[in-house]
């Protein structure tokens, strides 16, 4: 049996998720809910239920991605803290307004294991945290 790689998993996912925004009607549904709720509600379509929809997107893709990277980084309370960091990076880098900016941004150094440390140590290590004192 193929070992599957993560970060080719991801470009799927990813590319999955910027054609089921940007190529169909449901997307287009969620961008208009999104720019004017009202609007959208008053031609017949339920936001509340599209939104919650939306939702349960996100906790499937939540879902694959800690099934996905459970082999080879294990499982444990804060095994989501680092790669939130990675995803809080390549927001930065990428901008938010843009899916492939984004995955540009987790490309150009937001998986980068040096970064992280940087950050992390910084983050952790500030004067007003408790622990550090």
């Amino acid at each position: 049996m193929m070992k599957s790689s993560s970060p080719s998993w991801a470009l799927i996912v990813l590319i999955g998720v910027w054609i089921l925004l940007k190529r169909t009607r449901l997307g287009m549904i969620i961008r208009a809910g999104v720019q004017d709720r009202q609007m959208v509600e008053a031609l017949g379509i339920n936001v509340r239920r599209v939104f919650t929809l939306v939702f349960a997107l996100g906790v499937s893709l939540a879902t694959l991605g800690g099934a996905l990277s459970a082999p080879s980084s294990g499982l444990s309370n804060a095994m989501g803290e680092s790669f939130l960091l990675s995803a809080l990076i390549a927001l930065a880098i990428g901008g938010s307004d843009q899916l492939p900016g984004c995955g540009a941004g987790l490309a150009a150094g937001g998986h980068d294991p040096a970064i992280h440390h940087q950050i992390w140590t910084n983050w952790h290590c500030h004067p007003l945290h408790r622990h550090c004192l």
